[in-house]
């Protein structure tokens, strides 16, 4: 980091350290645990946490690593004695308007985007107050999604990758 700017990645190769400068953006893609991690460990966390291990504050984000929440699963099966199935709801104007209204996010990720102060990335995956950073993987979801994780997470990767051409272009 140079003047609250990603530059590069510090990494080790067999043990020797190295330097990847970076000629545009760093993306960070370490899914819910390796991304705040790595957010931490470069000095973007809460400043108390990261002072208790010998971390230099680059920026106090309370945000980084908080609300982690588990994708616990269990299969369960339902009979139905109401048409009331998803089915119902997407073929119903009404009913897909309904469920949009209750649709409601209640919890926040790990490294949850938004525009609220507890927000650690905006609406465009950059991580707020830091220039030329972004995160790209599941971590910057709000709450956790009922099924599988892989096609939100792909389909944030590919919006990612829109956002990234077009402000590159706009730059």
């Amino acid at each position: 980091m140079t003047d609250a700017k990603a530059t590069g990645v510090e990494f080790l190769r067999d043990g020797v350290p190295h330097v990847a400068q970076a000629r545009g953006e760093v993306v960070v893609c370490g899914g819910v645990y390796g991304s705040p991690q790595l957010l931490q460990l470069s000095g973007l966390g809460p400043a108390a946490h990261l002072r208790g291990f010998g971390i230099p504050v680059v920026r106090d984000m309370p945000g980084v690593g908080a609300d982690l929440q588990d994708h616990f699963y269990v299969r369960t099966a339902f009979r139905c004695t109401q048409p009331i199935t998803l089915n119902d709801v997407a073929n119903s104007p009404v009913r897909k308007l309904l469920a949009g209204i209750q649709y409601v996010f209640l919890h926040k990720g790990p490294l949850t985007m938004g525009t609220d102060p507890h927000a650690v990335c905006d609406p465009r995956l950059r991580v707020n107050g830091i220039g030329r950073l972004r995160v790209v993987d599941a971590a910057v979801m709000p709450s956790v999604p009922a099924g599988n994780t892989n096609a939100p997470t792909i389909m944030i990767a590919e919006k990612a990758a829109e956002m990234i051409l077009d402000d590159g272009r706009a730059a």
